[in-house]
Order: structure tokens, then C-alpha cells, then sequence
């Protein structure tokens, strides 16, 4: 007569030895059903393979930490003030001193 814990506790085994690659299988499977079913039972069929994984004894897989950058982030340097965006009216100043003009120029027709 068969044994079915005896094979149960050496499938059980044999996951722990090589867990990366039942994981592999486990979630090939689950691709498979997902294509054939078109995801209709895409949750279920998740549960089902950690359904699997916890039977074989499979710890939960750790989640990938963080990436840490080894140096720190350079901050973007502030922006300087800059002269307010030219509008339908007027253009930008080449200068200084045509800012200046401008600026009187466009007081004046705000007046007018």
C-alpha cells in the first residue's frame, strides 16, 4: 500500500530545498489558467498556488526591499525669479533697459 504522508513529507522536503524554483512552477501554472480562462478567476487562482505553497511548508516570500541610492539625491537648484512671461501685447525685453521701457510702455496703454 502507498503511503501518502510519507510522499506528502518528501514533496514537503524537496519544496524546502528548492523553493525558488516550486514558486517558478507554482506560478506558471497559474499563468496558465489565467491565459485558458482569460483571468475570470485570476484571484482564485492566486489563492489556489499560496493554497499550495503553504501546504509544501513554502515561507511567505519576503518582499523585495527598497532600493537605497548609495549617495544622496542632488536637490534641484531654486529657481531664480524670472521676468514675467511676455503676453500677447508685449514681447520679452532683449535687456535690462528695454524691461524698463516695456514696463512704462505697458503702464501707459493701461492708462490710455
Amino acid at each position: 500500500m502507498v503511503d501518502i504522508n510519507a510522499i506528502v513529507n518528501k514533496a514537503e522536503a524537496l519544496a524546502k530545498e528548492h523553493q525558488d524554483e516550486v514558486r517558478k512552477a507554482i506560478d506558471a501554472v497559474e499563468d496558465q489558467i489565467d491565459a485558458r480562462t482569460g483571468g475570470k478567476y485570476s484571484q482564485q487562482v492566486d489563492q489556489a498556488g499560496n493554497a499550495v505553497e503553504g501546504r509544501l511548508g513554502l515561507p511567505e516570500p519576503s518582499a523585495p526591499a527598497p532600493e537605497q541610492p548609495s549617495e544622496p539625491t542632488p536637490q534641484a537648484p531654486a529657481q531664480e525669479a524670472q521676468a514675467p512671461a511676455p503676453t500677447e501685447h508685449t514681447q520679452a525685453p532683449a535687456s535690462t533697459e528695454e524691461a524698463g521701457s516695456a514696463q512704462t510702455a505697458d503702464q501707459q496703454a493701461t492708462q490710455a
